[in-house]
């Protein structure tokens, strides 16, 4: 549903293929698009929906329950398997602009209260090339993700790479080796918690013949971490 208005469409989902289809359709109507994660407390998703001025939350039906009972005024919610039954007209789609928003990134302020980052299409552009070319990915990569990292997200499709996501909050990491190796993942990224637990959990060595890179932010990564990584993954 498109109108006149730019506000933009909030997005919850867990790392899934759902959250693609989210961030993608949402792009695809000239909104801007807000995401924040079914395990945010409450009172986060209500700030957020309240500064952002959203007006749709789309989500799945099993995570309804996440969504805070009473909506800013105007917001409503809709879920992803109910526009996916029914045939949707192919409608009009909006030419981007560089210089549109295309997300809004709320980080925790340095007061505590989250705080909305712009980006902008082009924005999205010149890092995604500066990733792309940076890491030299291709087409040919196999990308896995087990946080969003939404820039991430846009520089493996940009480039043509396959993009593959495990939501570890729900599947945790005990067959997270199997998982890797089936898939010939060739780029792999989490935050250092999570590499920590992969890491502690293993049971056998590694055989990741794919694998050539292994990204890690949004956290600290302390040097036992990097001692943990090097014995475990192949030079």
């Amino acid at each position: 549903e498109m109108g006149a208005g730019l506000e933009p469409i909030a997005l919850l989902f867990e790392t899934e293929a759902a959250l693609l289809v989210g961030i993608l359709a949402a792009l695809k109507t000239g909104r801007p698009f807000v995401y924040f994660e079914p395990t945010d407390p409450p009172a986060r998703i209500e700030t957020i929906l309240s500064l952002s001025q959203a007006r749709v939350v789309l989500t799945n039906e099993r995570l309804l329950a996440q969504i805070p009972a009473e909506l800013p005024s105007g917001c409503r919610q809709v879920t992803l398997d109910s526009l996916l039954e029914r045939d949707a007209p192919r409608l009009p789609l909006p030419q981007q602009r560089g210089s549109e928003i295309a997300y809004i990134n709320f980080t925790s302020g340095s007061t505590g209260r989250p705080k909305g980052v712009m980006t902008t299409h082009a924005g999205i552009v010149h890092h995604s090339d500066r990733w792309i070319r940076c890491f030299s990915v291709t087409a040919r990569d196999r990308f896995a993700l087990l946080r969003p990292a939404l820039r991430l997200v846009f520089g493996a499709l940009l480039a043509g790479a396959a993009l593959y996501v495990w939501d570890h909050k729900r599947k945790g990491t005990l067959d997270l080796a199997a998982w890797l190796s089936q898939q010939a993942i060739t780029l792999f990224y989490s935050g250092p918690t999570t590499l920590r637990h992969f890491l502690q959990e293993l049971t056998a060595p590694l055989t990741l013949p794919h694998l050539r890179l292994v990204l890690q932010s949004g956290e600290r990564l302390y040097g036992s971490d990097v001692a943990l990584y090097r014995a475990s993954f192949a030079p």
